[in-house]
Order: C-alpha cells, then structure tokens, then sequence
C-alpha cells in the first residue's frame, strides 16, 4: 500500500471520531435550553466528579487513540471487506452511543436514559477492545484507558442519577 494513501487513512481515522466530538460540543455548547448551565451545577454530584477542565483533553486524548486503534484494525484486518468489519461496526455503534449520551444528559437533563445510554456505551466499548484486541492486540491495548474511563463515567452517571433521583423523576414528569 502507498505511504501516503495509509496517512491520509490513518488521519481519517483519527479525525472521525475527534469530529464528532467537536460536533456533539459544538452542539451542547450552542443550547438554549432552560435550567442550561445552571442545571448541572445544580446537581449533586458524587464527590469524585472530576472538574470540567479535565473533560476537553480527555476526550481529545481517547478519541485519538480509539481512532489511531481503528486505523490499525482497518488495515490488520482488510478494512471491511475482511476479518475487521465486525470490530469496526461494533467501534461505529461504540462511537453513535458515546456522542447519544451527552443530548441526553445536558439537553434532555435526563438523568435516567442517559445512564441506560452509558451503560450501553460502555459495553459496546468492551466488545470493541475485545475485537479490536483480537485483531491487533496493540489496537485493542491502546483503548483499554478509555474502557476503564467509560467504566469511571459509567459509575458517576450511576452515582449522580441516585442522588438526583427525586429530582430526575419530577423534572421527566413535568417534560
């Protein structure tokens, strides 16, 4: 395969994810939507929330490494056309879950679906770390940080919707 042909597939991969990310921000960022802001500073969280600083390059970071992971499943595993299109379609149902979660949560402020959401989210990234691992055992080892962050997410969503919950459920009634 032609060297530059494999970068420009190699950044391609990065940026697909990274997009969608900048998108999903972009779009949270651009609501006007009552309570915005003021609706998840208002909620009690679990005192391990991490600051909001901390999401941007977390993010950055685990969306490169997942795109740089699926890149080389995509060439290990002769793209879809080969042994990589089930890990591959499992990492685009990973990566539609991942960007569900945040409308839900911050537009919708629905606590509730968005720990179903979160909870799907994050098995779908345990089965692409399994089959990207099963392709390219060094793709499925650069995602495992973002299995266990997904994991993190996934307890906090968890945490925040049990001590929100009386909130949750009037504010969904009241929709």
């Amino acid at each position: 395969m032609d060297g530059n042909c494999d970068k420009l597939k190699l950044a391609v991969a990065i940026v697909i994810p990274n997009i969608g990310n900048v998108i999903q921000k972009h779009y949270i960022d651009g609501l006007k939507v009552p309570g915005g802001p003021c609706w998840y500073s208002g909620l009690s969280k679990p005192w391990y929330t991490p600051p909001n600083y901390v999401f941007p390059p977390m993010w950055l970071t685990m969306y490169t490494g997942m795109g740089y992971a699926s890149y080389l499943v995509w060439r290990d595993g002769n793209g879809f056309g080969g042994q990589a299109t089930g890990a591959l379609l499992l990492y685009g149902a990973h990566l539609i879950s991942q960007w569900a979660w945040s409308p839900i949560f911050f537009k919708h402020h629905n606590i509730k679906w968005s720990l179903v959401d979160i909870i799907v989210a994050t098995g779908t990234a345990a089965a692409t770390t399994s089959a990207f691992y099963n392709i390219n055992s060094t793709a499925g080892k650069i995602i495992i940080p973002h299995l266990i962050w997904m994991g993190f997410l996934t307890l906090w969503n968890y945490s925040t919707y049990k001590r929100n919950k009386g909130q949750n459920e009037i504010e969904i009634k009241g929709k």
